[in-house]
């Protein structure tokens, strides 16, 4: 029974430790303002496990770095864009008086929104 609940356990926290979601849309480039012609609008979030106070980070899909290069420009590549301009990012801070709430076990999470320009 013991080791049932183990297994149950370590697979409901590898199963739930990482996340990583991209959306986009296709835009008409006479609609949208940006540096040059849009090919879409794109949104990726991603979210984490961490432990002790944030100090260690077994995935990486919680960081701003993760979703803007796996998330944003990768999307915008298989749409045929050349670069991102990225209009909103944010993560969620992992030192000082924010570490407190990872104490054991913190949820981290980053986001980041972007125009597909040709």
């Amino acid at each position: 029974m013991k080791q049932m609940i183990i297994v149950l356990a370590m697979a409901f926290i590898f199963g739930t430790g990482c996340a990583t979601s991209t959306h986009f849309t296709k835009v008409n480039p006479s609609e949208i303002s940006a540096n040059g012609d849009a090919i879409a609008v794109i949104s990726s979030t991603g979210c984490a496990l961490t432990f002790f106070f944030h100090l260690v980070e077994p995935w990486e899909e919680g960081t701003l770095k993760h979703v803007i290069n796996k998330g944003l420009v990768n999307q915008a590549k298989q749409l045929g864009a050349n670069k991102v301009q990225i209009t909103n990012a944010s993560e969620t801070p992992k030192n000082g008086l924010f570490a407190l709430t990872g104490s054991i076990v913190g949820i981290s999470g980053a986001e980041a929104a972007g125009v597909a320009i040709k």
